[in-house]
């Protein structure tokens, strides 16, 4: 999703991280493995994560 981590953690201070639907602004969140992750980057860029 992000070409450096540095680029990852401006993202998520200014808010442009979205996991399950929900606003993301701590760097240092720790996503629960549940059975599947839904990652939005701005508007446009999702990823799904399933977890085995």
């Amino acid at each position: 999703m992000c070409s450096s981590k540095s680029e990852a953690r401006r993202i998520i201070e200014q808010n442009g991280l979205s996991v399950n639907k929900e606003k993301c602004n701590n760097p240092d969140l720790i996503i629960p493995g549940d059975k599947e992750v839904i990652l939005q980057k701005g508007k446009k860029v999702f990823l799904k994560v399933i977890f085995k």
